[in-house]
């Protein structure tokens, strides 16, 4: 059949992608909630639900604010029920998670084991903070502005040696707005029938462009707030970070700045407690705990270990989103392949590392194979369609005769495309045996697809996931 004439060509990710090499080096202090971004943001409902936060602006562009409000009010209270995610903190996965950012390696080499602390006072805590931070970078040149960059049209033989294809956009009609719009190329494949494509092109967006800010008035800081950054030090790297951040603290600003406060510019005097949070978000399902506590590091190791065995005697004082409201708690289903996950924590992070791998491989190769499926199906049924319309085949038994010859090659050829084959590519790949294939994949379809991540988060359940 003309269908094989045609090999697939598809760009694969390498094993040694940071995407998978941050899994082999996941710690155990925030293993369950690694492991759990790794599966929402594979999953299918959770891209979509982040791509309506994505457009939100421009859908709501000529509406009401109340109308804007409600819609991301909903977004959130579902996006949180479903996946126990923030939309708060959207541009904090897209930024950090190396799935997602890829040269998050730049700016920290171990970015889901690493944590921030973040010391007071900050650069809210002083009176006028941010307009004098904003001046005092500007009148030394190291005021920045980052600049949106544009699409732009890449050709075939571009597109054909790109390696990554997954940041590739298409032009369409936005549907609620009939405003010309880009939307990312893997969007519409899934959702073909809802957009209206403008032209055939594929597009790239280049990243943004830092710029040093040459002009500046209260007008242009207004307008541009969320753009403006400074150069900091953090992990050894240097890089500019925006000032949005509400709790910026003052000791990553230039000791000229610092040497230049009095104790009266603090707004409170009073001594807040140190920051500890995660690079990464945060996972809080509905019914699962958790809890602040003031901890004094400088405390003997006994006396903390302490103040944690106390905390942890008095859990049952501690409740949960649906133990306050007397919700029913959503039933968890048994993970049927666990035994596929080794015990020990290095062979442990290896086994998911490739079951995040072979679980992506069999969405780019199986994806191309049911293209030919298609395809093959298509010509099949054009061969037919020209053979009723002949005359030369005048009786039915030739036209039957005909169609199944067509039937027969079509079933032959089908087979190179089953999930028989499938499994063989994939194993010559990664050169992991068949059934250990298998099973890590219908694992990360149980946690990804099934939404049964739960399993992993629920600190009762963490016991039999580890």
């Amino acid at each position: 059949m003309k269908v094989l004439d045609s090999p697939i060509k598809v760009q694969i990710p390498s094993r040694d992608n940071i995407r998978y090499l941050h899994i082999k080096n996941f710690e155990n202090h925030d293993l369950s909630h690694n492991l759990v971004l790794d599966m929402i943001i594979r999953n299918e409902e959770f891209k979509t639900y982040m791509y309506e936060v994505a457009i939100i602006d421009f859908k709501f562009e000529n509406m009401p604010k109340e109308s804007k409000e409600k819609h991301y009010k909903k977004l959130h209270s579902e996006i949180i029920k479903k996946f126990g995610f923030d939309i708060k903190d959207e541009i904090s996965l897209i930024s950090h998670h190396p799935y997602i950012n890829e040269q998050i390696i730049n700016h920290v080499e171990n970015v889901a084991n690493e944590n921030l602390i973040l010391n007071p006072p900050f650069i809210r805590d002083i009176k006028n903070g941010i307009k004098r931070v904003i001046d005092f970078y500007f009148n030394k040149k190291q005021l920045y502005i980052l600049i949106p960059s544009n699409y732009e049209k890449i050709d075939d033989k571009d597109f054909n040696n790109m390696d990554d294809k997954s940041r590739l956009y298409v032009k369409i009609v936005n549907p609620t707005n009939s405003r010309d719009n880009y939307i990312l190329l893997s969007v519409y494949e899934d959702n073909p029938t809802i957009f209206s494509r403008l032209n055939n092109y594929i597009y790239k967006l280049p990243p943004a462009k830092l710029d040093k800010v040459k002009e500046i008035d209260d007008d242009f800081i207004l307008k541009n707030f969320p753009l403006l950054g400074i150069p900091i030090t953090t992990f050894g790297k240097e890089k500019i970070v925006s000032l949005t951040e509400d709790h910026f603290p003052i000791e990553y600003l230039d000791n000229e700045f610092k040497a230049s406060l009095k104790e009266n510019d603090i707004i409170d005097p009073s001594i807040k407690d140190t920051i500890y949070k995660t690079i990464l978000p945060d996972i809080k399902l509905s019914n699962s705990k958790s809890v602040n506590i003031n901890i004094n590091p400088d405390l003997s190791p006994e006396e903390l270990m302490e103040k944690i065995t106390n905390l942890q005697l008095n859990t049952k004082n501690i409740k949960s989103f649906v133990d306050i409201f007397n919700q029913e708690i959503d039933a968890i289903e048994k993970i049927n392949n666990l035994k596929h996950i080794s015990k020990s924590k290095e062979k442990r992070n290896r086994d998911y590392s490739n079951a995040f791998f072979i679980y992506d491989l069999y969405k780019i190769i199986g994806s191309e194979f049911a293209k030919k499926i298609n395809e093959l199906d298509e010509e099949a049924q054009a061969a037919i369609d020209k053979i009723k319309d002949n005359p030369q085949y005048d009786s039915k038994e030739i036209k039957q005769h005909e169609y199944d010859k067509i039937d027969t090659k079509l079933k032959n050829n089908l087979t190179l495309f089953n999930k028989t084959s499938l499994d063989k590519e994939i194993q010559k790949i990664t050169n992991i045996e068949i059934s250990k294939l298998r099973g890590l994949h219908s694992l990360m379809k149980e946690y990804i697809d099934d939404s049964r991540f739960r399993n992993v988060i629920l600190t009762q359940h963490t016991s039999s996931f580890l």
